[in-house]
């Protein structure tokens, strides 16, 4: 016959819970040591790049540094270039404001084309006297040379004169290109990139 321990279900059940105590622990430890090891290793890397940058008069080799210079030349040019149009560009909001503020009551303008060496106004005023003082108005702006008035027609129907006014800037006869720097101008100022 078979001895029966009625106490043995809880005996084994006692051993289960404490192996799985254990594990928990385990787990823990095994991170702890992973995330010391991390650390470790990363500060040693640190500490190669650190060493490795630190020493003087080493040179970096690399394949694309002809091409980093080719760029900052490139660069070096157009802001010699974006220097140079800022210096010489006549329109401007400021420009266009004064334009537009200048027109007299009972006038309006309907289009206004700027160029680089002059400046068309098409609008219609109530009177002749309106078309003349609104170029004398703009004669006040220091950019302008010139300001003429090519063409007034009366409209019966609206009992307005349409108008155009053809305005030179002020040293229009000077070429945009004999202004503009040379390209040996450019290779010499590409030295000089501010960073």
């Amino acid at each position: 016959m078979r001895d029966f321990n009625f106490f043995e279900p809880y005996i084994q059940k006692e051993k289960v819970e404490k192996k799985k105590k254990k594990k928990p622990f385990i787990i823990v430890i095994v991170v702890f040591l992973l995330i010391g090891t991390a650390y470790i290793c990363r500060d040693a890397i640190i500490r190669k790049v650190v060493e490795v940058t630190s020493k003087e008069g080493v040179e970096i080799e690399d394949e694309r540094l002809p091409e980093l210079e080719q760029k900052q030349l490139e660069l070096a040019r157009l802001k010699s270039a974006d220097a140079y149009l800022k210096e010489t560009n006549r329109i401007d909001e400021q420009l266009l404001n004064d334009i537009t503020t200048r027109v007299p009551d009972n006038a309006e303008y309907d289009s206004i084309s700027i160029g680089e060496m002059s400046t068309e106004i098409r609008g219609n005023a109530k009177t002749v006297q309106l078309t003349a003082d609104y170029g004398n108005a703009l004669k006040e702006l220091e950019v302008f040379e010139d300001i003429f008035v090519t063409n007034s027609t009366y409209d019966e129907e609206e009992k307005r004169y349409s108008f155009i006014l053809d305005i030179d800037f002020e040293h229009a006869q000077k070429s945009s290109q004999g202004d503009a720097p040379a390209d040996d101008d450019l290779e010499e100022d590409a030295g000089e990139v501010d960073e």
